[in-house]
């Protein structure tokens, strides 16, 4: 009995994807373990490649796994305390800024500090 009760919500998170997906195929709303596996494997294997990742998860669209990137490493920044992971391709990384302390050159309040830096990794050698 006990283990009907626990396939029981993994039955019923299909069941609400399969009803999400419509006549396209594609699914709306929250993901799936299998299909969020699935874009942690395409990530290890091609990177920022959305569209090559895209054709690894057949129920989401580019966008939505671009999205779901974008969450992923925020969410991934937040509990390591790093910075977040920019979902372009170019390996940008969104750091915010570092505020200055008390007497350290531009404290000046009349100059703000922009809310966020951004760092440009170098470009991956081919």
């Amino acid at each position: 009995a006990a283990g009907a009760a626990a396939a029981a919500p993994s039955a019923e998170a299909a069941a609400l994807a399969e009803a999400d997906q419509g006549q396209t195929g594609i699914n709306s709303g929250r993901w799936t373990r299998e299909e969020h596996a699935l874009f942690l494997h395409g990530l290890a294997t091609h990177g920022k490649e959305w569209k090559k990742i895209s054709e690894m998860i057949k129920t989401r669209t580019v966008v939505q796994i671009r999205t779901h990137a974008q969450k992923y490493f925020q969410k991934v920044a937040k509990n390591t305390g790093g910075p977040v992971m920019s979902t372009s391709k170019k390996g940008d990384v969104v750091r915010p800024a570092r505020k200055l302390r008390k007497g350290e050159e531009g404290d000046d309040p009349a100059v703000a500090a922009p809310a966020v830096a951004v760092v440009t990794a170098a470009p991956a050698s081919s």
